[in-house]
């Protein structure tokens, strides 16, 4: 499913690719990326009952926010 992504921040970006959506089964290399820059597990919930997906975007072009308008 085609999607677009825009990343906030001084120089903004826009990603277009494709998405998909992951309930389960989150990489490892992501889990410790998080662990590591934000101190916590995304594939551990925050409350009980609570659920947390991740959007894995394969990207096919980065186009500067600027130009996207």
């Amino acid at each position: 499913m085609p999607r677009t992504l825009a990343l906030d921040g001084p120089e903004p970006l826009v990603a277009e690719g494709d998405a998909r959506l992951r309930r389960t089964g989150f990489p490892a290399r992501v889990r410790e990326s998080f662990l590591a820059k934000y101190g916590w597990d995304p594939a551990i919930p925050a409350r009980p009952g609570e659920r947390r997906v991740l959007l894995e975007i394969a990207v096919r072009d980065w186009v500067p926010a600027s130009l996207a308008e």
